[in-house]
């Protein structure tokens, strides 16, 4: 039986548009929205890109590619460490964030948040330089013109749980969650059959089913194997057909459920799942199906909808949970999780407050019907991008929440300190500690890793365990040393 904490993070990438029309390069754009982020308190700190190979999978196969290593000057301009622990960077042609690792989905919510803030704090100076309003950021995964980026989950596994083990127990889980996970989508992408509005941002973008790639033939399970953490132990699940989504419950549900799967595979606890005669369809068919009403063909011959399997997972785990003690927010979890399974089946739309394809179709229908317009409205889709514009001044998610049609998990205190502070139950507080105690002497950072210049010479700390760098752990270490020298010996006498 697994005892360990969970663990876990998310990496948000971010739409970005230039309000000057002349002015559409997205990598210029997100440049400069990550050069003015704030909360960095060591701005010449580097990103180390030393432990990192997002060229080998699962299995073992090395692909083709050239690994990441800018130079310095790239480095510090490409990214931005955060106080949180985080990071904020440029990845491709947009702007991500990165949670800090957490042990709890609540806690991800809270750091999720943060960074939606962080990202419009960026936006805010960005103006402010230049005078006037230059950057819109959206939180979402399609630009409407055929272009999909990723919201990517990532939660640490045992070694020893084979990969084709995972893969056949997720894929029924990972295509069913977006019926309370999906961020609504006005029409269709990718060549695929026209659809007024779908649940998933994503469905219509991916093409395989097990593979490594992200942002081309994207699979619904992806084998990256980088675990930035210690190899002989850990796998690193990464999980890409996630939609970004703005409601608070959609996010605690999305990633706690994936956590608590996670443990009964782990466990050798979960039993055999229903199995998809077609996934890929089946993903496409389900986003498809505002009722949530047809049916799934299944391998065996039979069919399910997408409530009956999701019910399948939610009852294994209820039995699971009986025998065993769940920390932290996961009771919760399973509460929320059959409720909204409950609501969904009686009305799928009266999940509004906690669902965003709901509350975004609820919104978009009802203000089509008032101007007497159709979902093939340029209306509709301007709706559709609005909803997710993370400025509180011009998002819709943002009226609807000030109008209090969505529901709150975590307070905005919680959210605003968790811009500054990390997570104090992981590595992420070592991290963001040394951040703040040696400011400049940190020459850089990775999730494996804090490099710090001693003035003579620049030592790597390995943080390849996540659960050693805690505050219980280190904090009184950390507040008897003046200098990175004297943490340095500290740590190697200890």
């Amino acid at each position: 039986m697994s005892t360990r904490p969970f663990l876990m993070g998310s990496e948000i990438e971010f739409g970005i548009a230039g309000l000057d029309p002349r002015e559409q390069n997205h990598i210029t754009n997100s440049l400069r929205l990550v050069g003015f982020c704030p909360e960095r308190p060591a701005p010449e700190c580097l990103w180390d890109y030393d432990g990192e190979n997002p060229l080998l999978d699962l299995f073992g196969k090395l692909c083709d590619g050239e690994r990441e290593d800018p130079d310095p000057y790239a480095n510090r301009a490409l990214n931005k460490v955060l106080a949180n622990g985080g990071r904020f960077y440029v990845d491709g042609a947009h702007p991500e964030y990165c949670t800090p690792e957490v042990t709890d989905p609540l806690a991800l919510v809270r750091y999720e948040s943060a960074g939606e803030r962080i990202a419009n704090r960026a936006r805010e100076i960005a103006d402010r330089a230049v005078g006037q309003p230059s950057l819109a950021v959206f939180k979402n995964n399609s630009d409407g013109k055929g272009n999909s980026y990723g919201y990517h989950e990532n939660y640490l596994v045992y070694r020893q749980v084979a990969p084709e083990a995972l893969a056949a127990a997720l894929i029924p889980y990972l295509v069913t969650r977006q019926i309370y996970s999906g961020a609504g989508k006005v029409g269709a992408e990718n060549r695929r059959d026209p659809v007024p509005f779908q649940l998933s941002q994503r469905a219509d973008f991916f093409e395989t089913l097990i593979g490594l790639n992200t942002m081309t033939r994207r699979p619904l399970f992806n084998t990256r194997d980088e675990p930035h953490a210690n190899r002989e132990q850990w796998l690193r699940l990464h999980v890409i057909p996630g939609d970004a989504n703005l409601c608070q419950v959609a996010t605690f549900l999305k990633v706690g459920t994936m956590a608590l799967v996670l443990r009964l595979i782990e466990d050798d606890a979960l039993g055999p799942v229903p199995e998809l005669a077609d996934p890929l369809e089946a993903f496409r068919q389900v986003s498809r199906d505002l009722g949530l009403r047809q049916s799934l063909p299944l391998a065996d011959g039979r069919s399910m909808t997408a409530i009956q399997i999701q019910r399948c997972y939610l009852e294994r785990v209820q039995d699971y949970a009986r025998t065993h003690e769940l920390p932290g927010s996961f009771p919760l979890v399973i509460e929320r999780w059959q409720t909204v399974l409950d609501a969904l089946e009686g009305d799928p739309l009266s999940v509004g407050p906690q669902v965003d394809w709901v509350l975004k179709y609820r919104m978009i229908d009802s203000y089509l019907k008032k101007k007497g317009l159709d979902w093939n409205s340029p209306r509709a889709k301007a709706m559709d991008i609005q909803y997710h514009d993370i400025n509180p001044d011009k998002g819709l998610f943002h009226t609807l929440k000030r109008r209090e049609r969505v529901e709150i998990l975590v307070d905005d205190d919680a959210v605003e300190a968790a811009q500054r502070t990390p997570p104090e139950d992981t590595r992420a507080w070592f991290r963001g500690a040394c951040l703040a105690r040696f400011g400049k002497a940190v020459y850089g950072v990775s999730w494996d890793s804090v490099m710090l210049d001693t003035g003579d010479e620049i030592r790597r700390i390995p943080t390849l365990d996540p659960f050693k760098g805690a505050k219980a752990q280190l904090q009184a270490v950390l507040a008897e040393c003046a200098t990175p020298q004297d943490l340095i010996e500290r740590l190697q006498g200890g």
